[in-house]
């Protein structure tokens, strides 16, 4: 049974999530935004060794942890194509706890090894396989994640909204092809979203006036 816990960690309220297997000690980690020490230490209760980090999208709030734990961990960070085409400041964003703009503006954002995962494909990590969606319009390269009954969906779908589309690498147009793509998905699927509360798809077609 896939198991997925909900860390909020950051000013922003990031939603990063534990993905795995009840009977596996493995995990996956979608949008370690902040908090590294925090999520590796929370880990280390939980007797849970990272394998793999899913990133939905490179804003600063959804990657701000990722260099750390790969420091700590040698895990391989997987994200979508042309993920990383956006402006500096939308990457790198604010000073960290304790960090002066030096260092801010001196910061690595992501690993140099980047492994792109493109609409249609099929990963399994720690056990489990996750489809990916190719979901643009909050910003370039957006993925969601579908495994099991589950979607991973980052800034593209929350719970009775979605996604702004105004920073750049934001469409509205794609963002309504994004929200029709996930609303035509056979089924119901639990979504997890990159803020805010757990919700389903069902309800979201339902009541979510960008599902209308």
């Amino acid at each position: 049974m896939i198991e997925i816990e909900k860390l909020r960690v950051g000013d922003y309220s990031v939603n990063c999530y534990i993905v795995h297997e009840s009977a596996r000690k493995d995990c996956v980690l979608v949008d370690p935004g902040y908090e590294p020490e925090h999520i590796l230490h929370h880990l280390a209760e939980e007797n849970l060794t990272p394998g793999a980090i899913l990133l939905t999208h490179a804003h600063f709030d959804h990657i701000g942890g990722v260099c750390p734990i790969v420091a700590a961990t040698g895990v391989p960070v997987y994200l979508g194509p042309e993920a990383t085409d956006l402006p500096d400041w939308l990457m790198r964003g604010y000073a960290l706890p304790g960090e002066d703009e030096e260092n801010r503006a001196n910061r690595k954002l992501l690993p140099e090894e980047l492994h792109i995962l493109r609409e249609g494909d099929k990963i399994s990590l720690a056990g489990i396989e996750f489809s990916v969606l190719e979901t643009p319009g909050h910003a370039v390269g957006s993925l969601c994640y579908l495994c099991g009954d589950n979607m991973l969906s980052g800034d593209t779908l929350f719970c009775g909204t979605y996604g702004r589309t105004d920073l750049p690498g934001g469409s509205p147009a794609d963002m309504v092809r994004s929200l029709a793509k996930l609303k035509a998905l056979p089924g119901d699927y639990n979504v997890y979203p990159g803020h805010g509360e757990i919700t389903t798809l069902a309800r979201e077609r339902d009541t979510n006036p960008g599902m209308a």
